[in-house]
């Protein structure tokens, strides 16, 4: 986590103009959605790769939602409406209470 974010990168290769959205699913079973446009390539064609990313800002939460969302989440990464990736990671709170969260795995 970084100031309070939890971010999921990807590194597309060969993709064209399209959406891609991550469904971020937190242990209490709330779900967070997050979109993406990716645009045409000026060039034309498909970008040979493409980078991109999304986080959600888990410091904006409430307290009380802090404690309700700590444990295992797992992230959807969906290209134009396929699933293409789930990634899982852990947010667990430190001796100091701040929270921290494993790194994530590609399972």
């Amino acid at each position: 986590m970084h100031n309070g974010k939890v971010y999921s990168w990807v590194s597309l290769g060969n993709v064209g103009a399209g959406t891609i959205t991550w469904f971020w699913n937190a242990p209490d079973g709330s779900k967070y959605r997050v979109s993406v446009d990716i645009p045409p390539n000026p060039k034309g064609g498909y970008w040979p790769s493409y980078n991109t990313w999304s986080y959600i800002d888990i410091a904006n939460f409430s307290a009380q939602d802090q404690v309700d969302k700590l444990g295992d989440w797992s992230v959807d990464v969906v290209l134009n409406d396929k699933l293409r990736l789930t990634d899982y990671f852990t947010i667990t709170i430190l001796d100091d209470m701040t929270c921290q969260e494993s790194a994530l795995t590609n399972e």
